[in-house]
């Protein structure tokens, strides 16, 4: 079996293309692949799978073998790996997700190269927000469940590793959620960290950005266009309000390829 790694600012994923592969056990296989002592080490799992309704399907397992069903970051790297693989050579791509078909704009720099991913992440579902122990929480669904807590001074200072987890399973919490701890730096500029569900603090997450600045815009009078700095980097997002689509764009990057016998 042929399986590639990829990365999304740091958010690493290992890429299986299921045209000519074949995965018997999808969260068995995620949580052997993905542990990062005994396996290649990753976040999650991505499928690239035929689809009826699109161009591909991407099926997601996170690190733990629970399904995603939506990624911001793992869209973008299907997106540069079925163009530069070339499964597909069109510059506009859509991809069945469990969330919907989300569509994706490919920037190219000669002929074959995939500088950027734009995504349609579409409509985020805001709820009102709801305090557990003195966290005040957004939840925001962006085809997975989030909440989003601004916190009082710098994330890197920010407990992460201790509230992440107490906050990702919490009963007040209708199913388990990507938690991000914010900061608003300036009127375009975001900074965060993110404890993702199912595999523990990541370098970056697609979605868990764009639902930090949807809070922002709504909630601090942010710009439409905003710049999310993960610890991986750096994700521009966009969003024109209530009952429009939230756009992400970002880079995505190969890391390795690898043959295992099985």
């Amino acid at each position: 079996m042929i399986f590639t790694k990829m990365h999304g600012l740091g958010n690493d994923y290992v890429c299986i293309n299921c045209f000519r592969e074949r995965v018997e056990d999808p969260p068995g296989f995620a949580r052997t692949l993905c542990d990062r002592h005994y396996g290649i080490g990753a976040d999650g799992l991505i499928l690239i799978c035929p689809s009826k309704v699109s161009d591909f399907k991407m099926e997601i397992y996170n690190s733990d073998g629970s399904v995603a069903g939506m990624c911001g970051n793992g869209i973008r790297c299907l997106g540069k790996y079925v163009y530069e693989r070339s499964l597909i050579k069109k510059t506009v791509i859509c991809v069945e997700t469990m969330a919907g078909i989300r569509t994706l704009y490919l920037d190219i720099e000669n002929e074959n190269h995939v500088r950027f991913v734009s995504v349609d992440m579409g409509i985020p579902i805001i709820l009102p927000t709801i305090e557990i122990n003195s966290f005040l929480l957004t939840p925001v669904s962006i085809g997975n469940p989030h909440v989003v807590y601004f916190v009082p001074n710098q994330p890197s200072e920010y407990p992460v590793e201790k509230w992440g987890p107490f906050l990702e399973c919490h009963s007040r919490l209708k199913e388990r959620s990507n938690v991000e701890f914010v900061q608003v730096v300036s009127q375009d500029r975001l900074r965060l960290r993110i404890w993702e569900r199912g595999s523990g603090e990541t370098l970056s997450c697609g979605t868990g950005a764009c639902a930090a600045v949807v809070c922002a815009i709504q909630q601090k009078g942010l710009e439409n266009k905003v710049l999310a700095e993960v610890p991986g980097g750096t994700l521009t997002i966009s969003w024109n309000g209530n009952g429009e689509a939230v756009f992400l764009s970002g880079p995505a990057e190969f890391v390795f390829d690898v043959t295992v016998h099985m």
